[in-house]
């Protein structure tokens, strides 16, 4: 199994359960190879953006010839529902350029009703911060999307070409009413 955040900020939960961590600096991210209830794992810390994402991605199933790759870390509330800290399930995905693909996930209706803070439904990947609501609501209308991130589409799609299993989970960062500071963005 290989899981891919972008940032060590998103991944630091994950490596504090993990035992036996061999951390390696690599030209373009950061892999710590470890174990997680005995199983082996690897998290990756790829970089912001689309082009990070889809390198490491594609180097990592060289690499390792995982089974199972999942995309990882926050994503953005375009939904109102949404909540900071709730989980979104990634159904299916779309980008900018309107270019959809389905994931395969699928969960039983009545443990999403029995769960709140969990969310199945269509995540946008785009190329920049979406920091006010009014953008956020347009998002959710234009790619009927509940949420959005910066790196999903570019790992699914190397991990259709590669034909490696696929799954994304993401955490809600910032919901439909917070403004994200500009600050954010560097």
């Amino acid at each position: 199994l290989v899981v891919l955040f972008a940032l060590g900020l998103e991944s630091g939960g994950l490596i504090d359960q993990m035992s036996d961590v061999v951390t390696t600096r690599c030209a373009t991210f950061v892999e710590r190879a470890g174990k997680l209830d005995g199983k082996r794992l690897v998290v990756c810390e790829t970089g912001v953006g689309c082009e990070a994402a889809a390198g490491a991605t594609d180097d990592l199933i060289k690499v390792y010839q995982p089974r199972w790759i999942v995309s990882a870390g926050f994503a953005g509330a375009l939904a109102p529902e949404l909540r900071r800290g709730h989980v979104v399930m990634a159904s299916s995905l779309v980008d900018e350029q309107r270019q959809p693909l389905q994931v395969g996930f699928l969960m039983d209706p009545a443990v999403i009703q029995a769960t709140p803070s969990l969310h199945v439904g269509r995540l946008l990947t785009i190329d920049r911060l979406v920091r006010h609501r009014q953008e956020k609501e347009q998002l959710a209308n234009d790619y009927e999307a509940i949420a959005c991130d910066m790196e999903t589409m570019a790992v699914a799609q190397a991990c259709r070409r590669q034909q490696v299993r696929f799954l994304s989970v993401r955490v809600i960062s910032d919901q439909l009413d917070d403004k994200l500071p500009a600050e954010v963005e560097h």
